[in-house]
């Protein structure tokens, strides 16, 4: 089978060769592409334009680069704007074209992301090659861009509306298919991929004196941060800490509880490596997003659910609207993520045994590996494309 894939990524080992500093939010497409390989017998490319932190923060021109070993293309482009957009469609429309003209039979693009560029690009390709190609999209977000921001929000209705017309999908939640209106066409849901072979040299057991509850991610209000906050100020223990990891429009409000709260940490924005050792140094994780954050949870499925659990460390977390049942038995669940429901949440993870608690967060564990690993996810998806 002939695998295209299109993509914004830039692989680790790469970046000095592209220059520039990559966004990290692709991570998914690097364990998409290992659990592809470790499936056999498939001629897979990869094409993909970096997500850049554009210029003049970043260089303003990502170059061209090929890894024979990866069969990964870079192509060029002129980190600004919208020049950047033109540019990209350009370029990896020439490269995909002469991946397709050199394969043997039918080619399968995926498009792991549903942006503008990739899409255009894959219509560019189906218009130019017909049926000798088949596209499958990946939608892991629905964007919901502001009125307000006009260009922006007729580009993304644009984005959809050319997804629309694409052969098959891969889906984070089933809402998705209701909101793009495409339940006819072949799909699957998969709310995640995850690397279950990230290991860490770091004993899992928790070395700080005081039992800490860790977030780590996006700093914002609309994800429940406050409430989060609010949560510790029900909490009279001592004993407890609660560290907080990443950026995000919430560090104004989070600083104003550091200095009320000793409690409380503000550690800020951290590498992988650092993230991953304070999440196995953790007592517990949590994750204080709600159903009624707003309608777009219905529409996503927060990858670090996933991430938290493959830890093994007991996880909090509130039933969303596009969660499935079968992650219920492996989370403590914080109802409506008010700060009562989340205190009382946290109360329940420290009433455990240190046993029970080690004893949950394996169960949880488990379902991952089980269930939502690198080469278990991509093996559906190429069920579904092989299937088209």
């Amino acid at each position: 089978m002939n695998i295209l894939f299109i993509d914004a990524f830039c692989p680790q080992k790469l970046l000095t060769q592209v220059g520039g500093s990559a966004n990290s939010r692709y991570r998914a497409s690097e364990f998409l592409i290992k659990g592809f390989k470790a499936n056999g017998n498939i001629n897979l490319s990869v094409i993909t334009s970096p997500d850049m932190v554009s210029f003049p923060k970043g260089s303003i021109y990502i170059k061209s680069y090929y890894d024979k070993g990866e069969n990964i293309q870079i192509v060029s482009s002129l980190n600004v704007s919208f020049i950047k957009q033109l540019w990209t469609i350009s370029s990896m429309f020439h490269h995909a074209r002469k991946v397709i003209q050199k394969n043997d039979g039918e080619t399968k693009i995926i498009i792991p992301y549903m942006v503008l560029r990739h899409v255009a690009v894959s219509r560019l390709l189906k218009i130019k090659f017909g049926n000798k190609v088949k596209i499958c999209t990946i939608i892991p977000d629905i964007f919901f861009p502001s009125k307000k921001r006009p260009l922006k929000y007729w580009a993304n209705k644009w984005t959809e509306k050319m997804t629309q017309k694409n052969d098959c999908f891969v889906l984070y939640t089933e809402k998705m298919a209701e909101y793009l209106n495409i339940q006819s066409k072949p799909h699957i849901i998969m709310e995640g991929i995850i690397d279950t072979e990230i290991k860490s040299s770091l004993q899992s057991k928790n070395l700080y004196t005081k039992k800490v509850i860790t977030y780590t991610g996006a700093l914002n209000v609309e994800y429940g941060i406050v409430r989060l906050l609010e949560a510790m100020k029900l909490l009279k223990d001592l004993d407890i800490e609660l560290h907080l990891l990443g950026r995000g429009n919430a560090e104004k409000i989070i600083k104003e509880y550091v200095n009320t709260d000793s409690r409380i940490k503000f550690i800020g924005m951290q590498s992988k490596e650092k993230t991953l050792q304070e999440q196995m140094l953790s007592t517990m994780l949590i994750n204080p997003r709600s159903a009624n954050d707003g309608e777009y949870t219905k529409y996503s499925f927060p990858s670090k659910n996933i991430e938290y659990l493959l830890t093994g460390k007991p996880t909090i977390l509130a039933k969303l609207p596009g969660m499935p049942e079968e992650y219920y038995p492996y989370f403590i669940d914080a109802i409506d993520c008010s700060p009562k429901s989340i205190s009382n949440a946290i109360k329940k993870v420290l009433s455990m045994e240190e046993k029970e608690r080690i004893d949950f967060g394996k169960k949880g564990k488990k379902f991952i590996i089980e269930n939502k690993s690198s080469y278990i996810q991509a093996n559906r998806i190429l069920t579904l494309i092989e299937n088209e």
